[in-house]
């Protein structure tokens, strides 16, 4: 029996912005590179235009250890997000876990 693949999210929230889905696109290959540099075996990075949110998602299975290693590739991306020059303003930054068919598991705000 194999156990369900969900997914961890770094969601970004942006500010409004002119040309925000330019900032939106550097933002998503800066996340996927942190992603592949953090050694994620697989990673997506989305842009929601009518949300404004930037995000990066690792697959994982239910093992602890798994779980553990999604959290510590976000937290990269995260990192790669705060170190980019002339970093956007984020209005929220928050971490997320999603069933595949998106449905929120669990949602965890940081303070930006």
């Amino acid at each position: 029996m194999s156990k369900t693949i969900m997914f961890a999210r770094l969601n970004i929230q942006l500010a409004p912005k002119k040309d925000i889905e330019k900032i939106a696109a550097e933002i998503e290959d800066i996340l996927y590179d942190a992603a592949i540099e953090a050694f994620a075996d697989d990673a997506e990075s989305f842009y929601d235009e009518k949300l404004r949110v930037v995000g990066v998602s690792i697959p994982f299975q239910g093992n602890i250890m798994l779980i553990l290693e999604a959290g510590s590739v976000l937290g990269r991306c995260q990192m790669a997000f705060e170190q980019m020059n002339n970093a956007p303003r984020s209005e929220t930054i928050w971490f997320s876990v999603h069933e595949p068919d998106e449905t929120t598991i669990d949602t965890r705000h940081s303070p930006v």
